[in-house]
């Protein structure tokens, strides 16, 4: 496939996105649709957007909820603000798959859980694939529908959360005790560490 069409059909949300210059977010947003637009000779190949490229992108802010933030500099708003903005500008892509490597680091837990919200509806909605890579076994189990887990490169279990997450599996790939319950809400499996003993009195 040629470039510009593994484009239109995969998106990346890198782990970090560095501002290199005061964009808006509308025009971060916007260079989402570099793909869709049409070589014109005499321009070096580069499009300029039109009607149908700001109806997308403004579409997309939307769906991410910073619209009312788009004459906002990307230097300007919060961490979890920039994210959401970044994914908006991978959307504008209109791609059929969203990759993404920790869409959830460096954001504290309200943000957290926002950016795993709207992944979610986007697949459910969209239908739109998501393939995300996370070192969070408790948000890739809540959220995630097939977990692939991996040990130095190698594929040790593929499957549901209920499959992969499990004490035996993940002792013999992170080598230390773990506990495993349900999640009250979901149901799904939960991980934490086991505690240490009270040695009050």
């Amino acid at each position: 496939m040629p470039q510009h069409a593994v484009a239109r059909a995969v998106a990346l949300v890198p782990q970090e996105s560095p501002i290199t210059f005061p964009f808006s977010i509308t025009e971060m947003v916007l260079m989402g649709r570099f793909p869709h637009h049409r070589r014109t000779v005499g321009l070096s190949g580069l499009g300029w957007e039109g009607p149908e490229d700001v109806r997308v992108a403004e579409a997309a802010m939307r769906e991410t909820d910073v619209l009312h933030l788009a004459h906002r500099s990307i230097a300007d708003v919060s961490g979890g603000e920039r994210q959401r903005a970044v994914i908006a500008r991978a959307l504008t892509q209109e791609p059929k798959v969203l990759l993404l490597d920790e869409p959830t680091a460096f954001l504290d837990l309200h943000h957290q859980l926002d950016i795993c919200s709207i992944l979610r509806r986007l697949n459910e909605e969209r239908g739109l694939t998501v393939v995300l890579v996370s070192h969070d076994l408790n948000l890739a189990s809540q959220y995630c529908d097939r977990l692939l887990l991996l040990d130095k490169g190698r594929a040790v279990r593929l499957g549901p959360p209920e499959e992969v997450v499990t004490p035996e599996v993940l002792e013999a790939v992170y080598h230390c005790k773990v506990l495993v319950d349900r999640h009250p809400q979901s149901g799904l499996p939960r991980v934490t560490l086991p505690g240490r003993k009270n040695r009050d009195g």
